[in-house]
C-alpha cells in the first residue's frame, strides 16, 4: 500500500498507538538487561548455575515475544492506515532472521523510530491541512488493524522461536562421559 496523505488520513490519536508504543519502550528495558546478563554469562570465564541461565533464557524469550507482538501490531496499524509503507510481515521476518541475543533489538527499535516519524508527519500534516469542501465527499479509511490473520501469524512465529530456542538450548548440553 502506498503512503497517502489526504482528507482520509487519520490523526495519530485516532490510531490509538500511544499505549502500544509505551509498552514497547518499557519492554525494551528488561530485554536489554536480559541480553546483557546472557552475554555476561556466555563471555564470562566462570560457569554460571544452569538454573540461572535457563531463567534468563526463558525470561528473555518471553520479553522478546512481547516485543515482537507489540512491534508487529504497531507496524500493522500504521501500514493498514496508509501512513507507513512497510508491512508488518517484515517485523516477523526480522524477528526470525535476527538473532534475539545479538541483533534482535534492531527490529523493535526501528519500529519505535518509524512510529516517531509517522507521528511527527501526521501532526505536521493535520496542523497545516486546510479543510475544504472535498472533505465530506471522500470516505474515511479505517484506522487500526484487524487481528483476524495476524494473531495466528504471531502465535506461529512465537512457536517457531520457542522451537529454535529449545534446539539451541539442547545443543549446548554436553553428554556425560
Amino acid at each position: 500500500m502506498p503512503v497517502v496523505f489526504d482528507a482520509r488520513t487519520p490523526t495519530w490519536e485516532s490510531l490509538r498507538l500511544d499505549r502500544h508504543v509505551t509498552i514497547l519502550k518499557c519492554a525494551l528495558v528488561p530485554y536489554f538487561l536480559l541480553v546483557c546478563l546472557f552475554w555476561w554469562a556466555v563471555l564470562g570465564g566462570h560457569r554460571p548455575v544452569s538454573g540461572w541461565v535457563n531463567a534468563v533464557g526463558w525470561s528473555g524469550m518471553a520479553v522478546y515475544l512481547l516485543l515482537v507482538g507489540e512491534a508487529f501490531y504497531i507496524q500493522k496499524v500504521m501500514h493498514d492506515s496508509c501512513v507507513y509503507k512497510h508491512g508488518a510481515w517484515q517485523v516477523l521476518v526480522g524477528a526470525v532472521l535476527l538473532n534475539p541475543c545479538a541483533f534482535g533489538w534492531w527490529m523493535p527499535v526501528s519500529v519505535l523510530l518509524a512510529a516517531r516519524r509517522v507521528r511527527s508527519r501526521l501532526d505536521a500534516f493535520h496542523d497545516t491541512r486546510i479543510a475544504g469542501p472535498y472533505d465530506a465527499s471522500i470516505l474515511p479509511r479505517a484506522a487500526g488493524a484487524s487481528w483476524t490473520f495476524s494473531a495466528s501469524t504471531v502465535i506461529l512465529v512465537a512457536i517457531a522461536l520457542l522451537v529454535l530456542f529449545l534446539a539451541w538450548h539442547f545443543a549446548q548440553i554436553k553428554p556425560a562421559r
